[in-house]
């Protein structure tokens, strides 16, 4: 309860109210598990509004924070995925290489290594100047 009739007639009380009202917010809980010997860590004896907001603003970012790691679990997986299935597909281009000779390795190569973009199959194969590619 605020004492509103002296707050009006003494304006030094009134700059003083909310001086002491956060005071009280922060340093009240701490005081009272002092005197109990509560260490602050397994909760407060009294919960305030500071105390409480503190935490609850504390358990978010706590679980932001998590879900930025488990973010970058899930990314560093898919890059380390997606490296494993270039080495498939270039380890898949020498086998066809050998088996028909139409594949140029150095292209699959340098462009899955390069991460530039193929248009269509056929910028993979081997320039024929006698054969024309019928896409």
């Amino acid at each position: 309860m605020v004492p509103w009739g002296i707050a009006t007639t003494n304006p030094s009380v009134a700059l003083l109210l909310p001086f002491g009202w956060l005071l009280w917010q922060i340093y009240l809980p701490r005081l009272l598990n002092g005197v109990i010997g509560k260490p602050p860590e397994d909760g407060f004896v009294y919960d305030s509004w500071w105390t409480s907001t503190k935490q609850e603003f504390k358990s978010e970012f706590d679980r932001v924070d998590e879900r930025a790691d488990k973010m970058g679990e899930s990314i560093e997986y898919i890059a380390n995925t997606q490296d494993k299935l270039v080495k498939i597909t270039i380890a898949q281009s020498h086998m066809l290489n050998g088996y028909d000779g139409d594949i140029s390795v150095e292209d699959v190569k340098d462009d899955l290594r390069d991460e530039s973009e193929t248009v269509r199959p056929s910028d993979y194969l081997d320039e024929d100047p006698d054969e024309e590619t019928p896409w």
